[in-house]
């Protein structure tokens, strides 16, 4: 599991957030279902009944990703939405987006 999913669904989870975000960058319900379970069985999640919550572990967790990332500050708050982001090109170059695919949330 990559370390930016890894930890996005840790603050979802630790916030009572939305996994829908992770849906829109690609991946299959079937998918964030198995990362879910594999944050479990790692301890970094624990589940209650129909409750799913972060442990000590999960936090410790966060602030290690979030150092490892080099993320600082407000970026450890606020996660840039990378479905957004595109290849990098030329000054040269003029980026026509494609007008089906954009959306607004």
């Amino acid at each position: 599991m990559k370390k930016t999913l890894k930890l996005s669904l840790l603050k979802i989870i630790k916030s009572n957030g939305n996994l829908m975000n992770i849906v829109n960058q690609g991946y299959e319900f079937s998918q964030v279902l198995d990362f879910l379970q594999l944050l479990i069985k790692d301890g970094y999640l624990s589940k209650s009944g129909n409750n799913i919550n972060i442990t000590n572990k999960g936090r410790n967790e966060i602030e290690n990703l979030n150092s490892d990332l080099g993320r600082r500050n407000i970026e450890k708050w606020i996660e840039p939405e990378l479905s957004s982001k595109i290849p990098s090109i030329s000054k040269n170059d003029v980026f026509l987006p494609n007008q089906n695919k954009l959306f607004f949330d």
